[in-house]
């Protein structure tokens, strides 16, 4: 959206904190909260207008991705009132492959050939009564998913798309372009790019020390190794963020159109 391009435009250096946890969603409840951000953005740019909110709730955008054991959702949570006020979804590449294989399909398995494990990171939202305070929001949702991404689950390339207007923000971070522009016909025919991240960046950036100079802090803010502890905190809260055969069919109630 136009709000989240001038909010990702806005991220400068490795900011100070706000008071918000930013961990993987561990309920369903917290990732029905994340739906609903993702949900209420796209609603306000007019890509669900087919989908009506009720009880006073914005629509829950879920796609087949946002199901499957291979998606982690994290979720940046106030430290106060523990809601849910920043979402972003990473997809691990599965049999069921990535959301933007509709639109990139031979370009991934250009990459996949050439054994990258691939994974995507997509539904990226933050409350918009939050202002100013999202800039640095948007920032540690990265880093979080970042990090669990290649020093958890070994990925070697995080993918994205975007539209052309949020790509300033992603070469900060040193992502690449791949890939041709495409017209994405799940938003209007919206012009949309891919981006990559190679994993060798973060390993390279960090094994010479070029984290260190100043002009990387952004850079080594979202790949910082993780300690141990770290680690471990992160493969139980996977564990943790199982689906329920429940929560799928709730899902699915909610979008029935999931089934095709």
């Amino acid at each position: 959206s136009a709000r989240l391009s001038q909010k990702l435009k806005a991220v400068g250096e490795a900011p100070e904190l706000e008071p918000f946890d930013v961990g993987i969603a561990q309920t369903p409840a917290e990732r029905l909260a994340a739906a609903r951000l993702v949900g209420a953005m796209y609603m306000n740019e007019g890509y669900l207008a087919q989908m009506v909110a009720t009880a006073g709730e914005p629509p829950a955008f879920y796609a087949l991705h946002h199901l499957l054991d291979e998606t982690l959702v994290f979720v940046a949570r106030d430290a106060v009132s523990g809601e849910v006020a920043g979402a972003l979804a990473m997809v691990i590449d599965s049999p069921a492959g990535l959301p933007m294989d509709a639109l990139y399909r031979e370009d991934l398995d250009t990459l996949r050939a050439a054994g990258k494990k691939l994974c995507e990171f997509c539904s990226l939202a933050v409350d918009p009564k939050l202002g100013s305070r999202s800039t640095g929001l948007l920032l540690a949702l990265f880093r979080a998913a970042y990090r669990c991404a290649y020093y958890v689950l070994g990925a070697d390339d995080v993918c994205v798309t975007l539209k052309p207007s949020h790509a300033g923000f992603y070469k900060r971070i040193n992502f690449e372009r791949f890939g041709g522009v495409c017209l994405d016909p799940r938003f209007k025919n919206a012009d949309t790019i891919a981006m990559r991240l190679p994993g060798e960046a973060a390993r390279d950036l960090w094994s010479s020390g070029e984290a260190l100079a100043p002009r990387n802090r952004l850079r080594a803010y979202c790949s910082e190794p993780l300690a141990p502890d770290e680690r471990r905190a992160l493969l139980r809260a996977r564990r943790r963020a199982r689906r329920s055969a429940q929560e799928i069919r709730a899902a699915i109630l909610h979008r029935p159109a999931l089934l095709e």
